[in-house]
């Protein structure tokens, strides 16, 4: 067999390799997603049976379905009322407000209101919390331990907890819990593989994460703090082992840990600063309604 054949035979068999792997890796995915779907709409029926007559919960969330109208009605009427002072309760006076309880809600309600109703947005929105919950801890638990079978239960487990679910009977914010594993899953890539790409995206979902409930923006900066004392103490560990005298420099690797944090931090901060600028200022203020 010539080395031509050989070359020939050798890249269309990995192509073909990978090819196979990319459809048995998106049939994998789907078919997860459409269990995660089907379990979420027995789970949580009626709710997917009566979404364009009835929303989920009572109390609190009818006053997210206002927040969700109210938005683009600040955004484009400025004459009439703004983000940071609502004017239409308690006119003329109003009440101060908070600009972004939910970004991620607030803005996707307004991109979708345009083709369907404010309440069947909010009920849409509310059922894909427990769907991506799922699948992002699948995702993130498939990464950690390579297991499907345990990956799946770990979805359920997280995405359909008495926690998600009591919340989701009128606390909108904290019912958006889906974001959550997908930025715990590129920190922990961040964490084990490095790379300019998985800080660059544990950054994205830290903003989205932001975007869904501030209260969870904490909690997530509290997990990449221990993250990050945790693999310096890691390394010290391991140095204190004879580590640095594999080639590496000791001054260089911590300098690529502090980079990629950096990275991750520089994402994070260009993206919350305007979801929260607003927040900060009224809460260093005199003026502090919070």
């Amino acid at each position: 067999m010539t080395s031509g054949t050989q070359k020939w035979l050798k890249k269309h068999l990995v192509d073909s390799q990978i090819l196979s792997f990319q459809k048995k890796s998106l049939k994998e995915h789907t078919s997860v997603l459409i269990l995660y779907t089907l379990i979420t709409f027995i789970l949580t029926y009626p709710v997917v049976f009566k979404i364009r007559n009835y929303i989920p919960g009572s109390g609190d969330a009818f006053q997210w379905i206002r927040i969700l109208w109210y938005t683009p009605v600040a955004i484009f009427n400025p004459n009439l009322t703004t983000l940071t002072h609502d004017y239409l309760i308690f006119y003329p006076d109003g009440i101060p407000a908070s600009p972004f309880q939910s970004a991620f809600n607030q803005i996707l309600s307004y991109v979708l209101s345009n083709i369907m109703e404010i309440h069947v947005v909010y009920t849409i929105l509310w059922l894909l919390s427990f769907i991506f919950g799922a699948y992002g801890t699948y995702l993130l638990v498939r990464y950690l331990t390579g297991d499907r079978t345990s990956s799946f239960i770990a979805g359920i487990v997280f995405a359909f907890s008495p926690y998600h679910f009591v919340h989701s009977l009128g606390h909108f914010g904290a019912t958006s819990i889906e974001w959550i594993p997908f930025c715990a899953l590129y920190l922990m890539k961040m964490f084990k593989e490095g790379g300019v790409r998985n800080s660059f995206f544990a950054g994205i979902f830290f903003i989205l994460v932001a975007m869904s409930d501030l209260q969870y923006m904490v909690f997530m900066g509290i997990f990449v703090m221990l993250l990050f004392v945790y693999e310096i103490y890691v390394f010290l560990r391991t140095e204190n082992r004879g580590y640095k005298e594999k080639n590496r420099g000791y001054k260089e690797i911590l300098k690529k840990i502090f980079y990629k944090y950096a990275i991750f931090g520089f994402v994070s901060f260009i993206g919350i600063i305007p979801l929260t600028l607003e927040n900060i200022l009224t809460a260093t203020s005199g003026d502090n309604f919070f």
